[in-house]
């Protein structure tokens, strides 16, 4: 019963318990685009900081939106972002985080974007 250890593999060949991916649902992804659409119809960008396998984008791509994606896995073929193979947060202090003590929080994107616990 609870002897073994359980694995859970992805279609890309990863244990998922080690990479702590878990997916977001597609209707959860669709009601939360619409919201933010709503919110702020006209924007342009999106970023999500652990893209995973681009289940929070399709409705922003179908919606014309610039998106660019970072995680620490490659999870294969992007169809929706302009993916970027890093972990965000050294991302982030390495590009943005003077900016951010020398003139305030700014950011370039419309929309930030995540998965959902």
């Amino acid at each position: 019963m609870g002897r073994f250890e359980k694995v859970v593999v992805d279609h890309s060949g990863l244990n998922r318990r080690d990479t702590g991916y878990y997916s977001t649902p597609k209707f959860v992804a669709k009601y939360l685009t619409n919201e933010l659409l709503k919110i702020k119809p006209d924007g342009k960008k999106v970023i999500d900081p652990a893209v995973g396998q681009e289940e929070l984008l399709e409705d922003f791509f179908l919606n014309g939106k610039e998106i660019e994606g970072f995680d620490i896995i490659d999870y294969g073929e992007k169809r929706y972002s302009d993916f970027i193979q890093k972990d965000f947060i050294d991302y982030y202090i390495d590009r943005k985080l003077s900016d951010f003590f020398n003139s305030g929080f700014t950011t370039e994107h419309d929309y930030w974007i995540a998965n959902p616990p």
